[in-house]
């Protein structure tokens, strides 16, 4: 999980393995984020986060499966 967009290792995720990019903005506190994640956590499935890159917004997550 980051916030870095710029990760450079985005591609290469190994297999069985998932990637969370965390975009939101930088002055929510620790609390604001935590229930963020907290709610993407409760809807998101574990299988559906293997093999993928998830993308985590306000209001709304996507996950893009990798080749």
């Amino acid at each position: 999980m980051t916030r870095d967009l710029g990760f450079g290792e985005m591609h290469s995720v190994r297999h069985g393995c998932g990637f969370i990019l965390v975009r939101l903005p930088y002055h929510f506190t620790a609390e604001k984020i935590k229930r963020i994640m907290d709610a993407f956590l409760e809807k998101a499935r574990d299988e559906e986060l293997l093999n993928a890159i998830t993308v985590v917004e306000v209001g709304r997550f996507r996950i893009r499966r990798l080749r």
